[in-house]
């Protein structure tokens, strides 16, 4: 899984390629000066950073994250990024004798934003510009020193024509709450002594699961069924078991509900082979409940990971279609029933 995150900050373009969990590779920062005219097919130059020493990157920053607490709802998390977002900026410590330029905050933001993160529309934006007497670098360098510790320098950028530098930081995630929660912190020298620093702050709240959107408390009985990529039944079985059929229920259960959002799929070509549990209270019983989900997504992502839209399990409560759900389904699935499932 692939982000890709665009802006222009400061005069500054800006393309970072943010690796995900699927990939092993390593994140890339590319900036171009926007009034840079390059001859088709060359490469765009690569500006020397005017400030050298900048904070160490991070690598895999995706991967940290922490335990919620308390309870989770999509209201109560709205609210928790909102003033998450007002205490990221609040670290931001311009240095003396800055003066604030400007100012604002946005919620539940529109793709594309040019300061926010592509893909997390249901998020908390807060960002802060100021005008600081002193040199570009000092001016950097004491901001960067004064942030508090937790932060994770995972991407920096820099470009002209008028000389920019920027780093962005990531806080861990919170289960089941939180989601992004990015810092970006840059300057752009305006004279000799004068700096334009600018601070954006992003935090997406986690968009909960109703609980009304699970298995019926009668389910006894799952049928599992796999189709292969021609569309033919490769197997069907009956879950009978009281304690397999529990943990069938609590597995469909867990998932987590789809984020608001805009993502790039891989294109597929053909059909994919599915795998489909079906709950009943009694063999001849209508359908309660149903989750369909592809045989290949076993991927050890967080619920919550953007990438579960490629691969999203279909639910159906009593014949009616619910909201997509996000998560590992295939994995716990082949350990509960001693199975394996298409590649």
């Amino acid at each position: 899984m692939k982000r890709l995150v665009a802006g222009l900050v400061g005069g500054l373009s800006v393309v970072v390629l943010l690796v995900g969990p699927a990939s092993g590779a390593t994140e890339q920062s590319v900036s171009t000066p926007v009034s840079t005219v390059t001859q088709p097919g060359s490469p765009p130059p690569i500006p020397k950073p005017p400030c050298a020493g900048g904070p160490s990157l991070t690598q895999d920053t995706w991967k940290l994250s922490e335990p919620g607490r308390g309870a989770a709802t999509t209201a109560l998390n709205r609210r928790r990024a909102i003033a998450d977002a007002k205490r990221r900026i609040a670290d931001v410590k311009p240095p003396s004798g800055a003066t604030l330029r400007s100012h604002g905050a946005e919620l539940s933001l529109r793709p594309g934003h040019p300061l926010a993160e592509v893909g997390v529309t249901d998020s908390a934006l807060d960002w802060r510009n100021w005008v600081v007497p002193g040199r570009l670098c000092s001016v950097f360098a004491e901001v960067i020193r004064r942030l508090p510790r937790g932060l994770a320098a995972f991407s920096t950028g820099s470009g002209g024509p008028t000389p920019s530098q920027s780093v962005w930081f990531e806080r861990p995630s919170i289960d089941g709450q939180l989601g992004v929660r990015m810092l970006l912190i840059g300057v752009t020298r305006r004279s000799a002594d004068s700096t334009l620093l600018f601070a954006t702050t992003q935090t997406q709240w986690i968009v909960t699961r109703s609980p009304k959107e699970r298995v019926p408390a009668s389910a006894k009985i799952v049928d599992v069924t796999t189709i292969d990529a021609h569309g033919h039944t490769s197997s069907d079985r009956v879950v009978t078991k009281p304690g397999r059929v529990r943990a069938l229920v609590q597995l469909v259960d867990s998932l987590g509900v789809g984020q608001p959002g805009v993502i790039n799929c891989p294109e597929e070509s053909g059909a994919a082979p599915t795998v489909t549990l079906t709950f009943r209270a009694s063999t001849a019983g209508a359908a309660l409940a149903s989750a369909q989900a592809p045989q290949n997504a076993d991927f050890n992502w967080p619920d919550d990971t953007a990438g579960w839209a490629c691969s999203p399990t279909i639910f159906r409560l009593r014949g009616r279609m619910q909201p997509a759900l996000w998560g590992n389904l295939d994995g716990p699935l082949e350990r509960i029933l001693h199975i394996k499932l298409a590649s």
